[in-house]
């Protein structure tokens, strides 16, 4: 009997969980941690498409870098990405079953420079010597993500970036949309719950979206934004004067500032009989 490690075993729980929700799972982007050897074929064996990034322990990358990376920094390889100068290059790696894997092997100029500035903070204090401190440099800004997919390489860091957007919206969600701790006791309850979870988190994504760019965080807003009351009357609602900070949250987040709300009155109700 073959043994699965628990990154494994983990991985193929929620894919069958997800199955049995009826959730597709022909495609799946994976945290590093949940990506070995076993869970490449298992989900090679499962017909999954997947895409994940490699720890640079690994020795595929390790391989990757030693042949690939000295020749990486050519126009053939170059591609920008919000505003980043990235080379990458496909290789293709024949794994233990015999199925193809496709490898991208990547260097990022910013991530190579934020590198380069914390090695220099602790070079001297390491004792480095000039040798250590050009093995360390030649080695910076790698990186590797894996497939099961010919992915074409334009295409390669927005797909694999959609995992963080979606990180970042059940953050929202947990963090400022309140979806957790669940205090409900019956199942209605809970599908309310949800139900306005979901709509404060787009709300809330769209806001975040809006003031991309400016200086002013989500927590920013929620705390200028706490301070603005308003008075409430049977058909209109009337926000109190905002202050300089809330003006230019407004601005930022391309929002007219209201001087009246108009204000559906409750239905009313039917009398029981």
């Amino acid at each position: 009997m073959s043994l699965i490690s628990i990154s494994s075993a983990a991985l193929l729980a929620t894919i069958a969980e997800l199955k049995a929700m009826k959730v597709d799972t022909k495609f799946a982007i994976l945290d590093a941690g949940y990506l070995t050897l076993d869970s490449m074929e298992i989900l090679l064996g499962q017909k999954i498409s997947f895409l994940s990034r490699v720890k640079r322990n690994w020795k595929i990358y390790a391989d990757a870098v030693a042949e690939h990376l000295p020749g990486l920094e050519c126009e053939e390889n170059l591609l920008l990405h919000h505003g980043r100068i990235v080379y990458i290059k496909r290789i293709e790696k024949k794994m233990p079953s015999g199925r193809t894997i496709y490898c991208y092997l990547g260097l990022d100029d910013d991530r190579r420079d934020c590198e380069k500035r914390q090695l220099a903070k602790s070079a001297e204090e390491d004792h480095l010597s000039k040798r250590e401190i050009s093995e360390k440099i030649s080695k910076m800004g790698g990186f590797m993500l894996v497939s099961s997919r010919r992915i074409a390489v334009k295409d390669l860091l927005p797909l694999y970036y959609t995992r963080q957007d979606m990180e970042q919206v059940f953050g929202i969600a947990k963090g400022y949309a309140k979806a957790l701790p669940l205090c409900v006791q019956t199942v209605d309850t809970f599908r309310g719950h949800l139900l306005m979870v979901f709509m404060s988190t787009v709300v809330l994504r769209m806001l975040q979206q809006e003031l991309k760019g400016s200086k002013f965080s989500l927590d920013d807003v929620m705390m200028a934004m706490r301070n603005q009351k308003a008075k409430v009357f049977e058909n209109e609602v009337i926000p109190s004067e905002a202050s300089r900070r809330q003006r230019e949250i407004y601005k930022a987040a391309g929002i007219k500032e209201a001087v009246s709300i108009p204000r559906r009155p409750p239905a009313t109700k039917i009398p029981d009989e």
